[in-house]
């Protein structure tokens, strides 16, 4: 007789079981972990609510200082913002940031007022990243206009960024800078300059009108008219745009420094504007040309633009005119003979003088000499008044 097992129990179901019990094994360590840490948190809590300490507070920094830097010092500090205008640095141990201009991040970066916000916004970003630690000298601190404490302005470009190492302790660099236009240690002045002072500009832009000039320390730009350019340019009426700029681009050119002398300033909506004129400056050294003012004459006063009085006797003398030289001679009127003026003297044969009577007016005789050399030499000449040779 055959004895019968019974049939083996299924694997799988076997496995799943098993996977089963140590899942929920699992689940009951981390509860009871949860739990314990529950339990740690609150033993805190009403330990420091009895102490009356209340949450902890994170450790405090360093105290930072209201007052501002000296001007001249070397600090170390990290790009906080960038803007158009320049960049903000903060530095160690003061509260107030540092402005340093755009003109004062590095030489590499050029930038101009024709330039759009956002193409300065990423060069200086590309040159002084937020958050990039850096080295800063301080050239200037001003009231702020505002009322609410002081400006600091500084510079990067002064400073070895590797080793901080001062490459300007004289100044000199920051100073030139700032002649330039730039900003930090020598702000620009929205007042126009004098008329009649003489100034160090650089061309900014070319028109068929005339040049601009960013005159240094002031913000306004002074606009040199195309007849103020130099004395052996001239245009005409039908001269064009193209051909007047293609001219002026020919003497000066963009990014040139030239000297400029101030000669009229007027205003209007948007402020003061500058007429200049290069022409009376010597360009090697600045020399003022025409210092008594007598070879310009600004608008309403007979310069261009407006009747005025006639200028000086001399005034426009070395000027190009029609292709010919003003030697600033005085121009006769007209109406100056004649009735007016002055009696024209009647044409006397006598008084003119004649070969006989030696051409000596009042028929006195010639010295013996000249009548030797009027018997040895002939009259030469056409027609009653011949010329007796000397």
């Amino acid at each position: 007789q055959q004895q019968r097992f019974p049939p083996p129990p299924d694997a799988g179901a076997a496995a799943a079981a098993a996977l089963a019990a140590a899942t929920a094994a699992a689940a009951a360590v981390d509860r009871d972990r949860d739990n314990d840490r529950d339990r740690q948190w609150d033993r805190d809590r009403d330990h420091r609510a009895g102490a009356g300490t209340g949450p902890r507070r994170p450790a405090s920094g360093p105290t930072l200082s209201d007052e501002p830097p000296a001007v001249g010092s070397l600090h170390r500090g990290a790009v906080h913002t960038v803007k158009p205008f320049g960049v903000f640095v903060s530095i160690e141990g003061y509260r107030r940031h540092v402005l340093v201009h755009h003109s004062q991040v590095s030489e590499e970066v050029l930038l101009t007022r024709g330039d759009e916000d956002e193409l300065k916004v990423k060069a200086l970003e590309y040159a002084a990243p937020p958050g990039q630690r850096v080295w800063v000298k301080i050239l200037e601190v001003s009231p702020d206009q505002n009322g609410s404490g002081f400006r600091v302005h500084g510079s990067m470009r002064v400073v070895d960024q590797d080793s901080g190492a001062d490459l300007d302790p004289t100044g000199q660099l920051a100073a030139a800078a700032a002649a330039k236009g730039g900003g930090g240690g020598g702000r620009q002045s929205d007042e126009p300059p004098e008329v009649g002072s003489c100034h160090r500009g650089e061309v900014k832009r070319i028109e068929a009108y005339g040049v601009f000039v960013a005159l240094q320390g002031f913000r306004k730009y002074g606009l040199v008219h195309a007849s103020q350019v130099a004395n052996y340019l001239e245009f005409s009426a039908e001269d064009g745009e193209a051909e007047r700029k293609k001219a002026l681009g020919e003497v000066v050119e963009l990014g040139q420094e030239v000297w400029v002398k101030v000669v009229e300033v007027g205003h209007d909506d948007r402020g003061p504007k500058i007429g200049c004129s290069m022409k009376l400056v010597d360009q090697a050294d600045g020399t003022d040309l025409d210092p008594q003012n007598l070879r310009y004459r600004p608008r309403g006063e007979g310069g261009p633009g407006g009747p005025g009085p006639r200028a000086p006797v001399g005034a426009n003398a070395g000027e190009v005119r029609g292709g010919a030289i003003d030697w600033g001679y005085l121009a006769t009127r007209p109406d100056a003979f004649g009735s007016s003026g002055y009696d024209l003297l009647k044409d006397d044969p006598g008084a003119r003088g004649d070969p006989g009577s030696g051409g000596r007016a009042g028929g006195y005789p010639p010295p013996p000499q000249q009548q030797q050399q009027q018997q040895q030499l002939p009259p030469v000449g056409r027609g009653r008044a011949a010329v007796v040779p000397a």
